[in-house]
């Protein structure tokens, strides 16, 4: 039987192509941060990128946001999908870059 219980999904876009899909903000938002720091040649300590992660987080409320597409900075998009669990099981361990 198919397990229909509602997963709210992650999914970084960056200018390298489209990334994993997560299950928490947290991780797609930290892939964005890693690359535009890798992109830059920024180095940031963990505890930097945490901040940088919950600013993002917070200040944009990507928490508050509805299914869509939304544009974290240039050139990188933050993808918010609601599906149910077996749906998210059937995807490629990493579907993405």
């Amino acid at each position: 039987m198919l397990d229909c219980k509602k997963l709210r999904t992650f999914t970084p876009i960056i200018p390298a192509g489209t990334g994993p899909t997560c299950l928490q903000i947290k991780d797609a938002v930290r892939d964005m941060v890693t690359d535009l720091a890798e992109m830059s040649a920024m180095s940031f300590t963990k505890e930097e990128k945490e901040k940088i992660i919950q600013l993002f987080i917070k200040g944009l409320e990507l928490d508050d946001k509805i299914d869509g597409d939304y544009e974290v900075m240039p050139g990188y998009v933050l993808r918010i999908k609601t599906m149910q669990q077996w749906q998210f099981e059937q995807m490629p361990e990493f579907n993405g870059y």
